[in-house]
């Protein structure tokens, strides 16, 4: 989700840490602005392994991240000063992002880096500038404002200009001594249109002019300016003379073109987005994206405007998706429903509507939606249906259908996901932004669905593993202080009884281990109970004990409770029934034991697991 195509050419630095303070994710403008390439860093940690003389000026970085992570909310500066690994000094506007599973558990941070060395030394310059200034005079020179009085002769003749027309690179004396005319500085492609603007404003009753257009600067530089200028009577055969000022907005000009690049590179985006997308308020579309025109064989403008029954093959499928969809989103806030749309020339599609508001609090503005078409994969599931009516065991056909569902819909899923995160860093418009956001949020819904069973797949598909003597004690306290707003939630006490070093040779993901055996027992666990950690010696091994007080699994459940969609009767409690699975697959690839037996202190179970020490 996060290291996508888009993601990794972002035009800004964009690097990403787990829960561990890992870097996880290095783009191609951070490897620009530090200098170091991704594969030099990705897999270090934040506190252990990045040297902390890059942040030796100002130690903010790891202050900021810190902040973020306590939070759990978004935190930017706009000019930290660091030092790359290369030595070079430089400063950085970060914005962190904190983000969560579907669960609402802290995963991470994402961090967004600009450098803005340019902007910080030329604020420095001008600051320097200032100070040297002796009189008013110097400092009326630099004034990014210039006053002209000029008549409307052919030509506009100056009779005034102040000095600070040297800011162009021109003198007073260029321009009143009659060598220069207004109209030669005035860009040639801007002169017949300026020309044309001032003769109709002269023949209105207006008393002032207002005009954007482009001079060139002696040296030949374009600059854009706005003029503001009082028309007064001369007398003569030219009564017209104009007294104004001219302001450089250079700046301005270049950010609306970028920002007009920006809104077309978005729509293009937009457009080609392989998920159909779309606005709808009181359920009549307000926009649609090429995408869903061509899933449903109507143009742009056959549906703008509609009601959305058009798109439904009967009026029970139209009632059944208002229902369910604005239930789902009055709950939960976003509504994923699984229906059926039907095309322009008649054809029925299989799509998944995931659907959320604009705004919360009110419906009738405008819901968003994501069509994903899944028709291919209810035929698939049809006909596993059609082929394995006959088998006994209905979990086979959940294993089958849920591998389909996985392949089918991760890879968009991940488009979805690279898609709208970039399109959320480059908008400026809120409306879009608000869109953008509900998109977000309704596909991290389906996407986290299919981490969990990608992960176990993954783990299954691992033959051999790299290992590492790490201290898994430590790694443990470290998964303890990732739960600590769902330890808070529910009023548990943690016991944690190991105070040395617990060195073992694993690989750092065995820390998936530790933060299943501690979701699980916070989750079946009674509120205000005592959850014990124990780090036992065993000799040759290590037993890592973890001790809840829920209710007593029955012994004809244990056996089966490791195996994947297999666990004990939990009521009311969430989950994939993968968690075990993937404890049991980490520890055959360390060759480790587990299991799980009653507590014998006392109403609850004792999940452990066990690695081999290393002997001093």
């Amino acid at each position: 989700m996060l290291d996508s195509i888009i993601v990794r050419n972002a035009p800004i630095g964009i690097c990403a840490f787990d829960r561990n303070d890992d870097l996880i994710l290095f783009n191609n403008a951070m490897e620009s602005i530090l200098g170091v390439s991704a594969e030099d860093v990705i897999g270090k940690n934040l506190f252990c392994n990045i040297p902390y003389h890059m942040f030796e000026v100002d130690p903010g970085l790891r202050e900021l991240y810190i902040n973020t992570k306590s939070s759990l909310k978004e935190s930017f500066k706009q000019r930290m000063p660091m030092t790359t690994p290369l030595g070079k000094h430089i400063f950085l506007s970060i914005r962190m992002v904190p983000f969560f599973n579907e669960s609402g558990d802290y995963e991470g941070i994402v961090a967004y880096m600009e450098e803005v060395s340019e902007n910080y030394y030329k604020e420095k310059t001008l600051i320097d500038e200032i100070y040297k200034f002796r009189n008013l005079e110097s400092i009326y020179k630099s004034i990014p404002i210039i006053a002209f009085n000029w008549s409307g002769q052919l030509g506009w003749p100056v009779k005034y200009v102040s000095e600070n027309i040297s800011q162009l690179g021109y003198s007073k004396e260029d321009f009143e001594s009659g060598s220069l005319k207004y109209i030669d500085i005035v860009h040639p492609e801007d002169v017949d249109k300026l020309i044309s603007d001032v003769a109709a404003f002269e023949s209105t009753d207006q008393i002032y002019l207002s005009e954007d257009y482009r001079l060139v600067s002696k040296s030949g530089d374009v600059i854009w300016v706005n003029e503001i200028s009082l028309l007064s009577e001369n007398g003569g055969d030219h009564p017209f003379r104009y007294d104004g000022i001219i302001v450089d907005i250079t700046d301005r000009k270049m950010k609306e073109k970028e920002l007009e690049q920006s809104k077309a590179h978005i729509e293009s985006i937009f457009r080609a987005t392989p998920v159909g997308i779309g606005v709808v308020s009181d359920r009549t579309f307000i926009e649609v994206n090429d995408k869903l025109c061509e899933m449903l064989g109507y143009s742009r403008e056959e549906l703008i405007g509609q009601n959305s029954r058009m798109i439904y093959p009967d009026k029970e499928s139209y009632e059944y998706v208002g229902l369910e969809k604005y239930g789902l989103i009055s709950e939960k806030g976003t509504g994923v429903v699984e229906t059926r749309m039907a095309c322009k020339n008649g054809v029925i599609i299989d799509v998944i509507l995931s659907s959320s508001p604009i705004y919360p609090e009110s419906l009738s503005k405008g819901v968003t939606f994501a069509v994903l078409d899944i028709t291919t994969m209810k035929n698939t599931e049809r006909e596993l249906q059609e082929r394995t009516a006959e088998l006994e065991q209905l979990n086979r056909l959940k294993d089958l259908f849920s591998d389909i569902i996985r392949h089918d819909l991760l890879s968009p899923a991940s488009a979805i996901s690279g898609y709208t995160e970039a399109l959320e860093e480059i908008e400026a418009d809120e409306i879009k932004l608000h869109f953008l956001h509900m998109i977000s949020r309704c596909n991290k819904k389906l996407f986290n669905l299919l981490e969990s069973a990608s992960r176990y797949e993954k783990l299954n598909s691992i033959e051999e593993i790299d290992y590492y003597t790490i201290d898994i004690a430590g790694i443990f306290k470290c998964v303890i202080s990732d739960f600590s707003q769902e330890i808070k939630n529910k009023g548990i006490t943690v016991k944690f009884s190991c105070d040395n070093p617990c060195y073992s040779r694993v690989n750092p993901f065995v820390s998936e281990v530790f933060m299943n055996l501690l979701s699980n027992a916070i989750k079946y666990g009674p509120e205000n109970s005592v959850i014990s950690i124990d780090f036992i010696d065993e000799g040759n091994f290590w037993k890592v004990t973890v001790t809840d007080c829920g209710n007593e699994i029955p012994d004809s459940d244990k056996p089966f409770l490791f195996d994947r969609f297999k666990r004990a009767d939990k009521k009311g409690v969430k989950g994939t029934g993968l968690g075990l699975a993937i404890v049991k697959r980490i520890m055959e690839l360390h060759d480790g034991d587990y299991g799980v037996e009653a507590n014998p202190e006392g109403k609850g179970n004792v999940f452990w697991v066990s690695f081999y020490k290393i002997m001093e």
